[in-house]
């Protein structure tokens, strides 16, 4: 089971509330219309509100690896600027959001669990080899 758009878990609501700050933080400063995201950071705001199931720490590691994944996303987007790219970065910054984002994935299970909401696993991968 995933997100589910009608009843997103406490993770769900932390990790989009996470999104739209930084769309609000670096949209708002480049002159970009960010009004539909003050929209829903209240809204978000509002359903987050007395959900003090989970500590303090979990969200802001949250926060912390969403604030890495912007860098990391727009250091992939820079390249594409570039004549000379070296593919050595392109692929270095690429596993780093890849690792950003299992991060992610982790701490919103973790949220999740504590709050006691974990709905299961969004993606099964098969089994790891141990290298």
């Amino acid at each position: 089971p995933s997100m589910s758009l009608l009843r997103p878990t406490l993770g769900d609501l932390l990790d989009r509330h996470c999104i739209v700050s930084l769309n609000l933080l670096h949209g708002g400063a480049k002159g970009r219309m960010v009004s539909h995201f003050i929209d829903e950071f209240e809204d978000l705001s509002k359903a987050l509100w007395g959900k003090d199931r989970v500590k303090e720490d979990l969200a802001q590691a949250l926060a912390n690896v969403h604030r890495q994944l912007w860098r990391a996303q727009d250091k992939l987007e820079s390249f594409e600027k570039l004549d000379d790219v070296n593919v050595y970065d392109v692929a270095y910054t690429a596993f780093e959001i890849r690792k950003l984002n299992r991060e992610r994935a982790r701490l919103k299970k973790a949220i999740d669990k504590e709050s006691g909401e974990f709905l299961g696993e969004e993606k099964i991968y098969p089994k790891r080899v141990p290298e």
